[in-house]
């Protein structure tokens, strides 16, 4: 009887070993399942972060691209306004009175350059606006369009002559985006103690002293090559 007793409690146990072992089986079959799916996570993140670096370069070259195709066009509008103003001249420092013919002012201030003109020399002319129209302090300067660009820049060359005897200044009409670079200049000119400034076709000129040699100012990156600002070098 007892022997019968102990054969069932080990068929009993037999039998507990059979399902502990099949749960470790299972357990370790679960434990597979789990490592493939993170080793098949682990290679799909890789993958992302490949496409991503690959994306994050793509559009920094795109970026670099379309900054440096702005600019390129923001260039070539600024050269084709510029143009636009080639037969244009700016005088600055005339007096405003109720009446003013800006056509006849032009041809007297041209006069006393050394230059002769008419009427028909001049395509059309009229005073700018004010930058600021609440202020008095600023008279607004006459723009001129002359009919033939040898008259332009004949005034234009003597222009000297009419500063040191009236105090007023003839400039070229300068775009919009070339009339901050010069007043910058201009600023820079004065607190550094350049001796001359000038513009040419757009361009501004910079030079200290008679023997120094010439800076060209054409656009933004030209301040920086040259570290001008318009403050105190």
């Amino acid at each position: 009887m007892h022997f019968e007793v102990l054969l069932a409690e080990v068929k009993s146990n037999d039998n507990k070993t059979k399902e502990v072992l099949k749960e470790l089986q299972e357990i370790k079959t679960f434990q597979q399942f789990l490592s493939d799916q993170y080793e098949e996570m682990k290679k799909w993140l890789q993958e992302s972060a490949g496409h991503i670096g690959e994306l994050q370069k793509h559009n920094a070259d795109l970026s670099e691209h379309l900054q440096h195709q702005t600019y390129q066009l923001t260039h070539q509008i600024n050269l084709l306004e510029q143009y636009s103003r080639r037969d244009c001249l700016e005088f600055q420092g005339i007096e405003y009175k109720v009446g003013e013919s800006t056509d006849n002012l032009v041809i007297q201030y041209a006069k006393q350059t050394g230059i002769t003109i008419s009427e028909k020399d001049i395509s059309i002319s009229h005073r700018l606006a004010r930058v600021d129209p609440s202020s008095d302090n600023k008279v607004p300067n006459i723009i001129a369009k002359l009919t033939s660009r040898k008259i332009r820049d004949a005034i234009y060359k003597n222009r000297s002559i009419l500063h040191r005897q009236k105090k007023v200044y003839i400039t070229e009409s300068l775009s919009k985006q070339n009339k901050p670079l010069f007043n910058i200049c201009f600023k820079y000119k004065r607190a550094n103690r350049y001796k001359y400034i000038w513009t040419k076709n757009g361009k501004t000129f910079l030079k200290q002293g008679d023997e120094s040699d010439v800076i060209v100012i054409s656009k933004e990156r030209d301040l920086l090559q040259y570290n001008i600002t318009d403050g105190v070098e």
